[in-house]
C-alpha cells in the first residue's frame, strides 16, 4: 500500500529492494511500501536516457510484463483448481449412501412409502445443516425405467431388489393448466426381502432434466446407489 495520512507510515523500500521486488527476487515484509512497476514506456525512456541501448530497454521491459502476465495466469489457476477441489468434496460428500430399514415383512407399496418419508426427514435435516434450500414438502420415488415418461411407482411383482428415482420437491411451479414439482433428485433401492433401504442425492449433469438426467461423472456414485449397475 502507498504511505497514506492515517496510521504509521510504511518504510520505503530502497532501490535495490525495489528492483528485486519487481522481479520477484525480494519479498519486502509487511511494513515495506514497494511501488508499483514502471511501464514499459517509462523503462524505454529511463534506458534511452541513460544510454543503455533500446533493445536492452525494450528486453527488460519485456521481462517485467512477461512475468508479471504469468504470475498472474498462474495464480488463477491456482484459484479455479482450489474452488474445483471444493466442490468436489462437497459433492462428494453430498452422495454418500444413507441407511435404513423400512418395516418388516410389508408390503412393496408400503415399503416405498418409508423411503420415502426416510428421504423427506434425510433432505429436511440437510436444510437444517444448510446444505440445501428448504422447505421440503414430502417425497415421490418412481421405480426406475430409463427413458420412461411416466415410470411405474412399483417395480414388476417378484422383483427382489426395486430401483427409484425419488425427488424430494421444494416448490411447484404453474406450467400451462398444469403444476410442475421441483426438487432435490436421489437414487435408491428397496430389497424387498429383508425391508433395507439405501438412497444417495445425486447430482446431475448440467442441462439435464430431473427426469431424465444422469449424475455426474465427475464425483461418481456410491455402487450402492448407482442405478446404472445390476
Amino acid at each position: 500500500m502507498p504511505p497514506t495520512s492515517e496510521g504509521p507510515t510504511p518504510q520505503r523500500a530502497s532501490r535495490w529492494e525495489t528492483l528485486g521486488a519487481w522481479l520477484h527476487v525480494w519479498t519486502p515484509r509487511r511494513n515495506i511500501y514497494v511501488p508499483p512497476p514502471p511501464s514499459r514506456r517509462r523503462v524505454v525512456r529511463w534506458a534511452l536516457a541513460a544510454g543503455i541501448p533500446l533493445a536492452v530497454a525494450l528486453a527488460v521491459a519485456g521481462v517485467l510484463i512477461a512475468q508479471g502476465k504469468d504470475e498472474g495466469a498462474a495464480r488463477e489457476r491456482r484459484h479455479a483448481a482450489a474452488i474445483h477441489a471444493r466442490e468436489l468434496a462437497r459433492v462428494r460428500a453430498e452422495q454418500v449412501p444413507r441407511h435404513d430399514r423400512g418395516r418388516a415383512h410389508a408390503a412393496p407399496a408400503a415399503l416405498v412409502g418409508d423411503l420415502e418419508r426416510a428421504i423427506t426427514a434425510d433432505a429436511r435435516q440437510r436444510v437444517r445443516q444448510h446444505k440445501l434450500e428448504g422447505p421440503i414438502a414430502a417425497t415421490t420415488c418412481n421405480s426406475y425405467d430409463p427413458g420412461v415418461t411416466d415410470p411405474p411407482r412399483l417395480p414388476p411383482p417378484g422383483t427382489k431388489v426395486g430401483k427409484f428415482e425419488c425427488i424430494a420437491s421444494s416448490a411447484s411451479l404453474a406450467f400451462g393448466t398444469q403444476r410442475v414439482t421441483t426438487g432435490y433428485p436421489f437414487w435408491a433401492r428397496v430389497d424387498f426381502r429383508t425391508s433395507r433401504l439405501v438412497w444417495c442425492k445425486i447430482n446431475l449433469q448440467a442441462g439435464e432434466g430431473v427426469a431424465t438426467g444422469r449424475p455426474n461423472d465427475a464425483v461418481p456414485l456410491a455402487p450402492a446407489c448407482d442405478l446404472t449397475r445390476g
